[in-house]
């Protein structure tokens, strides 16, 4: 298992146990009434890291370097109180980055805030839900810490809800770029989510269901780019859960030299996200550039293990195994910044 670390970054990634997204405090008057706007989980992570203590992780360094980081990590330094975002890669939960990815750009909408407030341009930075990757900006320069300006895309979006009984409706339209020779850089992207719930401390992902579907075109014929659902599950054992199907390119019976598949379903043995189960797949083929892979992994894991079984010979059967620890990782960082002592 790798775990990524983009050091001391803007924003932080919560777990699979959810956290919500916006305020639902910001309201807004419709009908004599006051009507919130219900709250959608940010991120849906099945593993995060279990670090081990500072102290552990600056014994092998020489007594100069120790110093230097003593005194960063002063309480008042930016050091200190800087964010610091980290994210587990492993290939049994890939797909989950997609979701993440849809989950972070919804947040960026604020449509909890903005209920019957009439339709709106949202600002959305995209690049700052690619997984992995750098997610600080500056908001008064509008530049990101790589000193490269921040491209913010214009979402059209309206967010409805009747009264304080009835769901939440988001609709979102997001232009394509009309000059991308790429389908995918071209496509309008159609999306509607009905939010019956927010999020809770009792259930971390709300109630709520997300579609989502991709239009583009090529030599003046229009077709569906992609399309795909997020959804919550009520099961009969009161668990948190929920699921996910994303169809690409010629999975859905088009002639694109790309595709891909991915489906996720996830069940949470409590509220808390300590421990639950998985069973994901991803598939993903561009024969312009030679590309395949796929992959298909039951997982389960608790407060410190993780199994994962993958299936190798395409019969649904789980051929083989892997067990590892919470808390012990291949490191990597990703991005950090620099201070001075």
């Amino acid at each position: 298992m790798k775990k990524i670390i983009p050091m001391l970054l803007a924003s932080s990634v919560v777990g699979l146990s959810g956290c919500g997204g916006g305020g639902s405090t910001d309201t807004t008057t419709s009908g004599g009434g006051t009507v919130a706007g219900l709250d959608m989980p940010v991120a849906l992570s099945v593993v995060t890291p279990k670090e081990t203590s500072s102290s552990a992780r600056v014994m092998g360094l020489n007594a100069n370097y120790k110093a230097v980081l003593a005194a960063l990590n002063d309480p008042a330094t930016d050091y200190t109180t800087d964010s610091v975002n980290t994210h587990v890669y492993d290939a049994s939960i890939e797909s989950l980055s997609t979701v993440n990815m849809i989950m972070c750009l919804m947040d960026q909408t604020r449509a909890t805030d903005m209920v019957n407030k009439g339709a709106y341009l949202a600002l959305v930075n995209e690049d700052k839900c690619e997984t992995g990757k750098n997610k600080s900006s500056s908001g008064s320069t509008g530049q990101s810490s790589s000193g490269q300006a921040t491209e913010y895309k214009k979402w059209v979006v309206n967010s409805t809800r009747t009264d304080n009984s009835s769901p939440m409706l988001v609709k979102i339209w997001v232009p394509g770029d009309a000059a991308a020779t790429d389908p995918r850089d071209g496509q309008t992207i159609l999306v509607e989510t009905t939010v019956t719930s927010g999020v809770s401390a009792t259930d971390p992902f709300g109630k709520f269901t997300l579609n989502f579907k991709g239009v583009g075109s090529m030599g003046g014929n229009e077709f569906t780019t992609m399309k795909g659902t997020l959804f919550t599950v009520s099961n009969t054992n009161g668990k948190p859960q929920f699921k996910f199907i994303n169809l690409e390119g010629n999975a859905l019976g088009n002639s694109m030299p790309f595709g891909g598949k991915e489906s996720t379903n996830v069940v949470l043995d409590d509220a808390s996200g300590t421990s639950g189960k998985a069973v994901t797949h991803s598939e993903h083929s561009d024969t312009t550039k030679g590309f395949s892979e796929s992959g298909s992994y039951a997982v389960a894991f608790n407060s410190t293990r993780f199994l994962r079984g993958k299936e190798t010979t395409g019969d649904a059967t789980i051929d083989s195994k892997a067990c590892t620890a919470r808390d012990q990782f291949n490191t990597n960082v990703w991005r950090y910044n620099l201070y001075h002592a």
